[in-house]
């Protein structure tokens, strides 16, 4: 059976505590605006490519825009060339100039990891690229930005041993 899924959101059934976007994004700068406008987009693009044959009730599904987008801003960091550009063009983060998009993600992580006043009791964010040797190394100021911005981790391992990639996912678990 499918949940039959919303075709708008209803701005009354949020609950008190909650300012809503429309008040907590009403004095940020233009830019910051546009951002956040186009993370928010990213976000319902995800959601209905997930969910365009409708929910099965009898599976759990969590999605979190904000891992997805933070996580594609993540592997930006370290394209180039052609597929810079592809990334570019759906996540747009060259187009802003005033601000630096990866510490906005990074303030937003540290924000509902750190403070109490997130109202989020427990939080995780996995942030692990894996690379395949066999198509190069990575760039250890790659790595650096990750780990700066994102607190993740990047590693090249070997995808044609099967056993030896889950050993490896297995070990950081």
């Amino acid at each position: 059976q499918k949940i039959p899924l919303p075709n708008s959101y209803d701005s009354d059934s949020v609950s008190s505590p909650s300012q809503g976007l429309e008040k907590t994004t009403g004095n940020l700068g233009k830019d910051v605006l546009e951002f956040s406008q186009l993370c928010n987009e990213l976000a319902f693009k995800y959601w209905e490519s997930v969910s365009s044959n409708g929910v099965d009730i009898k599976r759990s599904l969590v999605v979190s825009p904000f891992a997805v987008t933070s996580l594609l801003a993540m592997m930006f960091l370290g394209a180039r060339g052609a597929t810079s550009g592809e990334m570019n063009d759906i996540l747009k983060l060259d187009d802003m100039v005033t601000f630096n998009p990866h510490i906005v993600f990074k303030n937003v992580t540290e924000s509902i990891e750190v403070s109490k006043k997130s109202g989020v009791a427990t939080s995780a964010f996995v942030r692990e690229l894996y690379s395949d040797k066999s198509k190069g190394r990575l760039l250890s100021f790659y790595k650096d930005r990750v780990q700066q911005f994102y607190g993740g981790h990047v590693e090249e391992i070997n995808f044609n041993s099967t056993l030896c990639t889950r050993y490896q996912y297995l070990a950081k678990i």
